[in-house]
């Protein structure tokens, strides 16, 4: 670099430069990828378990989106044709990103949480499904939910069971962590 004052402004001049100011933004831009990743891949995997469940029972995407506009657009959403649906749609992946979102936030504070990604995940995926029942739903448009289809709670459970996994590994690759054998031959971060 040429001698300069210190009060000109500096340009990387050389690759080694450039990149040394590329590193630092590349960690935020990683995190947050991972995250919308995360997220894209949760509320897809919800919406694909939902349309073959409903299927059998010849319920159309456009009526399980509408499902989910419900809790804005209460009864009515059931007549709101596409647009409906596409506000649905919407719902359904902001809320896939708050659940990823929210793991990701309390691993950064308990690493526990990302040192056993599969049990803490499971249990994780279990809260998501009980929260969203007895929390979410009753303050939202759609009120309580009937829990008269058991068969339905029950695939539920164990799909927001697997939906905890993803979040936690989300959270696991997202932030780098990986388990490496130790000489004594335990796993540690």
């Amino acid at each position: 670099m040429t001698n300069l004052p210190a009060s000109a402004k500096t340009y990387p001049t050389d690759l080694g430069d450039h990149n040394a100011a590329r590193s630092r933004l590349h960690p935020a831009i990683r995190t947050y990828y991972g995250i919308l990743l995360g997220a894209l891949c949760l509320g897809t995997w919800d919406l694909l378990f939902a349309r073959i469940y409903w299927n059998a029972e010849g319920v159309s995407l456009v009526r399980v989106l509408q499902s989910v506009a419900s809790g804005i657009y209460g009864r009515a959403s059931r007549n709101g044709g596409v647009k409906t649906a596409i506000v649905g749609a919407v719902c359904h992946y902001f809320i896939a990103l708050c659940m990823v979102l929210a793991y990701f936030l309390l691993s950064r504070r308990i690493r526990l949480l990302l040192r056993w990604p599969v049990p803490v995940g499971l249990a994780y995926g279990v809260f998501l499904y009980f929260f969203m029942n007895l929390v979410v739903l009753p303050l939202s448009a759609i009120g309580h939910p009937a829990f008269g289809d058991h068969r339905w709670m029950v695939w539920s459970i164990g799909m927001h069971a697997l939906f905890g996994v993803l979040c936690a590994l989300t959270a696991r690759l997202t932030l780098g962590v990986t388990q490496r054998p130790s000489s004594s031959g335990t796993s540690s971060n």
